[in-house]
């Protein structure tokens, strides 16, 4: 599972600096990145996903750490950990909801 972690949190990195990219040559410009409705639902997007990797990294870094090494009284509960993991299940949802949503949203590009 640690080596799952590291892999799992190197790949989402990557893929957000490429997905970053990516936006970028397909609309143009910075400034289309805000102007138009394509870019807004990106960084709609992008807001989403940095706060889901906030949650998981509070989950695998701050809560289940002192749950392994000896469970106590001081430690997060179970339930605790369990409502983290469905904070990170309904803030993916609404990523792939905004995804779908998206499909309408065509690429457009402002011209300088």
């Amino acid at each position: 599972m640690v080596r799952f972690s590291a892999v799992a949190t190197g790949s989402v990195a990557l893929l957000a600096i490429s997905g970053s990219v990516i936006a970028l040559r397909q609309t143009g410009s910075w400034r289309a990145l805000t102007d138009t409705d394509f870019g807004q639902t990106l960084i709609v997007k992008l807001l989403l996903a940095v706060a889901l990797a906030g949650v998981a990294a509070n989950t695998r870094w701050i809560l289940i750490p002192p749950i392994k090494l000896r469970p106590t009284r001081s430690a997060p509960s179970l339930a605790v950990v369990r409502r983290a993991v469905r904070i990170e299940q309904v803030v993916l949802i609404v990523v792939v909801g905004v995804n779908s949503w998206r499909e309408g949203v065509g690429v457009s590009r402002i011209r300088p």
